[in-house]
């Protein structure tokens, strides 16, 4: 796969390979690994292709205790109303369709790439400021010149728990100076 990145920075560029089974839980310990690396929720956007997966993106980052600002709705053809409420100042993370994110920017976009839509890498690139982080199944070859990393890696991001559960569930971690679990301690 070919990208372009006329005119723009090159952004940090990394590809998770996650099973579609985990993809969710890959998406939310990816968000996860960035705010205890420092960045402010605000400025971190998942992108989705379908509101139906942003529905179910939103409800596992708040299972999680991490608070969100969704623009996904059951019916997006006749509901805007979240639309309207979705602002660049918000402090909330960002779940979005990428279509929907027209016009915007994250300095860290996660996209949650399906199956056989490829093109989706390069239209996320163009809302990224400095971080992309593509979750994508097995058989899609990332891009050259990208870290390729496997979801298991992120793991140690849930509570013990979650990790033998295999799926995330409301986190019991302790709480850190930010207000979200900690990583568990290393084994």
């Amino acid at each position: 796969m070919q990208l372009d990145f006329s005119g723009r920075p090159d952004p940090e560029a990394v590809w998770t390979q996650a099973r579609p089974e985990t993809a969710l839980d890959v998406a939310a310990a990816t968000a996860r690994r960035r705010i205890l690396d420092g960045v402010n929720p605000s400025q971190i956007a998942v992108l989705v292709d379908r509101h139906k997966i942003g529905l179910a993106v939103e409800r596992r980052f708040q299972r999680l205790q991490m608070e969100v600002c969704s623009v996904c709705v059951p019916n997006p053809e006749t509901d805007r109303s979240r639309k309207r409420g979705f602002w660049r100042l918000d402090s909330r993370l960002k779940i979005s369709t990428v279509h929907s994110f027209k016009g915007w920017e994250a300095d860290v976009v996660v996209l949650l790439l399906p199956s056989g839509a490829p093109e989706l890498v390069h239209v996320a690139l163009t809302r990224t400021k400095a971080v992309i982080d593509v979750i994508a199944p097995p058989g899609i070859a990332p891009p050259d010149r990208w870290t390729v990393r496997s979801g298991r890696e992120l793991l140690p991001l849930f509570p013990p728990a979650v990790q033998k559960q295999g799926r995330a569930s409301p986190s019991r971690g302790r709480p850190s100076p930010r207000g979200h679990a900690a990583a568990p301690p290393a084994a």
